[in-house]
This record gives structure tokens, C-alpha cells and sequence, in this order.
């Protein structure tokens, strides 16, 4: 299991992180806007009931209006600080399980290292 990289140092990293699918510089120049977490400041997202094509991916699918920002390319800093607070908790969550994860890797090493085992079978199992 590998251990999981904290997303963004903070509130500002996370902004950098979302403007960077926006290729104006509407965002850029006011910063007291905050662009949206679901469509990353474009006003439109993919159409969730429109599978990409196979071949051409996609290139020909629908595009719809956000339904957060509702095509209007900003979020409330409320909002934009608790899509961040909700991506660190799930972060927190994961570090949670890797830790877990760990303490038992290292009790079951532990076990075969007392079950007195040959260096070739340790070899063979990692240890």
C-alpha cells in the first residue's frame, strides 16, 4: 500500500492547483474569486450521461452546464474552503488506514522473524 501524499499545503496551494485548468486569466487578476472545485473555473463539465467514445474519447462529447457554479465559473470562498476542508479530511482518512495498514505489516513481520525462519526463506519473502 502506498503511503498517500497530503493534496495541498494549503488554501492557497489548493487555489494554484485549481487554476490551473483555467487557461484565462480571469482568476488570476481578482483574487478575491474563487474558482469552482467541479468544473476547475470553466463553467462546463462533461456530460456524466454521455459516454466518451472509444476511439475519439472526448473529443465529441457533450458538454453541459455546471451544476454547481451553474456556468458561472466561481464558487462563494465559503464554499471553495470547504471543498477543501472535505479533500484534507479525506486525506486524513486514508493516513488513517495506511497507518493501520502498517501495524500490521510490522506484527506479522515480527511473528516470521520469531517463527525462526531460514535466510533463504527470508530472502524469499522480502524480509
Amino acid at each position: 500500500m502506498k503511503k498517500p501524499e497530503r493534496p495541498f499545503k494549503n488554501i492557497q496551494e489548493f487555489r494554484k492547483h485549481m487554476l490551473r485548468f483555467n487557461f484565462g486569466l480571469f482568476f488570476k487578476k481578482n483574487l478575491k474569486l474563487f474558482p469552482c472545485v467541479e468544473c476547475g473555473g470553466q463553467g462546463r463539465i462533461y456530460d456524466p450521461n454521455d459516454a466518451p467514445d472509444i476511439i475519439e474519447g472526448n473529443k465529441m462529447r457533450n458538454r453541459i452546464k455546471c451544476p454547481i457554479c451553474e456556468g458561472e465559473r466561481t464558487m462563494s470562498p465559503k464554499s471553495f474552503r470547504f471543498e477543501y476542508a472535505v479533500w484534507i479530511q479525506e486525506w486524513k482518512d486514508k493516513m488513517v488506514k495506511y497507518k493501520k495498514f502498517q501495524l500490521i505489516l510490522k506484527s506479522a513481520k515480527k511473528k516470521i522473524i520469531a517463527a525462526g525462519l531460514t535466510r533463504a526463506e527470508k530472502k524469499a519473502i522480502g524480509l
